[in-house]
């Protein structure tokens, strides 16, 4: 730098960090804004899992077996499937509840309980 200012050279290359600098910002920003719709979505599909173990509670399922079904909750479908089986000790039942977004997507969760007769 000279007395009377920048030259044209540190000026570009205060410009290229600064640019660089703004990208990285940018990334660190879109990444967050993808991990937060994926916890929006598990947490989701948690309630919905939730919703369904309080309704095999409620209704104490007998025989055991698979159900699937789908769910609408915040404007999106969701699948679920739920699988009930005898547990190690006599009269209890477990029972295992999935839910997906998509029918042929990995669970985004997973909750299990067991029921006494």
């Amino acid at each position: 730098m000279n007395a009377r200012g920048m030259t044209l050279i540190e000026v570009m290359v205060a410009l290229a960090v600064f640019g660089i600098a703004m990208l990285a910002v940018l990334d660190s920003s879109s990444q967050n804004i993808r991990s937060l719709s994926y916890l929006e979505q598990r947490t989701l599909a948690g309630w919905i899992a939730d919703n369904l173990l309080v309704e095999a509670h409620l209704n104490k399922p007998t025989k055991d077996g698979q159900q699937k079904g789908t769910r609408t909750q915040a404007e999106q479908t969701w699948y679920w499937r739920q699988t009930v089986q005898a547990a190690a000790y006599p009269g209890l039942k477990r029972i295992d509840v999935e839910v997906r977004a998509s029918q042929e997507g990995e669970p985004l969760a997973i909750a299990s309980t067991f029921i006494g007769g």
